[in-house]
């Protein structure tokens, strides 16, 4: 058993890596500041495809201010296992914007994910998409989630503002 958890840690390990450098940002790309989301449900079963409602902020660098989104997650892909509290952190980056008025991130995001827990664990997600494909989300080293679980897939990430 801890042969087979281990096999499935390092390649979950070797994903997050590939989705790391898929997302290392690009020179020419603005930092504009951090995307935090959390998911406080409990989900408990097989999915080809799982969908869940998350509670976003974002914090724009070099201001106090934050904006509030409600985010959709689907994943289509295999996850298996239980799901406790999530929580994820992305950098947003943009090639065309210094600045974000307020409600701009709002839209549809996809990209890849791979995550894995046995107790508390590691998830890594990178994001392109937004109005106009401006926005990447970039995953601050890894992402904190709660449960036994593993997952790999596509994912997709639809923000409305609050």
């Amino acid at each position: 058993m801890f042969v087979r958890v281990v096999s499935i840690l390092s390649r979950i390990a070797f994903i997050s890596g590939c989705c790391a450098l898929l997302g290392s940002t690009n020179a020419t790309a603005a930092e504009l500041g951090l995307l935090k989301c959390r998911f406080d449900g409990l989900d408990a079963a097989i999915h080809f495809g799982a969908k869940r409602e998350l509670h976003c902020r974002f914090h724009q660098d070099g201001s106090r201010r934050s904006d509030q989104y409600v985010g959709r997650l689907e994943l289509y892909g295999l996850e298996v296992g239980i799901i406790g509290k999530r929580r994820l952190v992305w950098r947003v980056t943009s090639k065309y914007k210094k600045r974000v008025r307020r409600g701009a991130l709002a839209g549809r995001y996809k990209g890849v994910i791979a995550e894995a827990s046995v107790g508390a664990g590691v998830a890594a997600s990178i994001l392109t998409g937004g109005p106009s494909t401006a926005y990447r989300f970039h995953p601050l080293a890894f992402q904190k989630i709660g449960g036994l679980n593993v997952a790999a897939g596509v994912l997709i990430l639809t923000l409305t503002r609050r």
